[in-house]
């Protein structure tokens, strides 16, 4: 009996220690913050645009998903579902406030995309994608016919122009060790600690959430030219066309919003 009640004890003891270390220790704890980011992002009115429209993007993949599993011929169905978890993961990190981070997810959602139009398009007898999946027997045939640039080089110029432009703002921002990622958000704290992520600064969020619809609508619309008969049964490219006109106007209103602001303030600036 004593030896039960010990035991018991015992194991009370190695689980609140373990709640004690595990539960409420620093890692823990930073992943309640990025929730709680992520929580906070959704619910702001002041950021009910870009949830709608990062929404209404996964929407229409999730509406199209099924489709194209099912068309596929020799196919890059895989890129289209990593692409997508690379963009989603992106969506998060970004309403946590992990903005480096980020990009360099949305830089592996581009690769995603791009290859999988290029290794399509190209593969009349199959060549590109075979040699991609088989890549090992000829790993320097590989690399030099699989490098970033033959592969944009391969994309038709309306998307090449976009995607290059997305890809140069990822490396720049978070996906290569570059200065303004590595400082990016960088709180000096007494002491000399420094937190190095998670950033509410209002513009920088609202930048990253510009380029996170920009590679969505490019994400579809690479899909929608390779998937042309699933994304006009489920109705995916007029909804994706309207939403890219939205975003559009979204962008040209913010502009106007903002010279306006700053024209108020150097007004008052110089009557002062």
């Amino acid at each position: 009996m004593q030896k039960g009640l010990k035991r018991l004890k015992y194991k009370r003891q190695r689980r609140a220690q373990f709640k004690a270390y595990y539960l409420h220790g620093g890692l823990v704890s930073s992943f309640r913050r990025s929730q709680l980011n992520v929580e906070t992002m959704f619910a702001n009115p002041r950021n009910i645009a870009q949830v709608w429209f990062v929404s209404e993007l996964s929407n229409i993949f999730l509406s199209v998903r099924d489709g194209i599993e099912d068309e596929h011929v020799n196919d890059v169905y895989p890129f289209f579902i990593r692409a997508y978890s690379f963009w989603e993961s992106s969506v998060r990190l970004w309403a946590s406030g992990r903005i480096p981070e980020a990009y360099c997810l949305l830089r592996a959602a581009v690769e995603n995309f791009g290859y999988a139009f290029v290794l399509r398009e190209e593969s009349a007898e199959n060549w590109n994608l075979q040699h991609w999946l088989n890549r090992e027997a000829d790993v320097q045939l590989h690399r030099q016919r699989f490098t970033w640039a033959r592969m944009t080089n391969g994309l038709p110029d309306d998307l090449a122009i976009e995607i290059r432009g997305l890809y140069k703002r990822c490396i720049e921002r978070g996906a290569h060790p570059n200065p303004e990622a590595v400082n990016h958000g960088n709180d000096i704290l007494k002491g000399g600690d420094t937190v190095a992520y998670q950033t509410d600064d209002l513009s920088s969020m609202f930048f990253t959430s510009v380029d996170l619809i920009v590679c969505g609508i490019l994400f579809l619309e690479t899909f929608s030219r390779l998937y042309p008969i699933t994304f006009k049964q489920r109705m995916a490219t007029k909804r994706l066309e309207k939403l890219s006109n939205l975003f559009e106007r979204y962008i040209i209103s913010f502009r106007a919003s903002a010279e306006r602001t700053i024209s108020g303030y150097l007004a008052s600036s110089s009557s002062s």
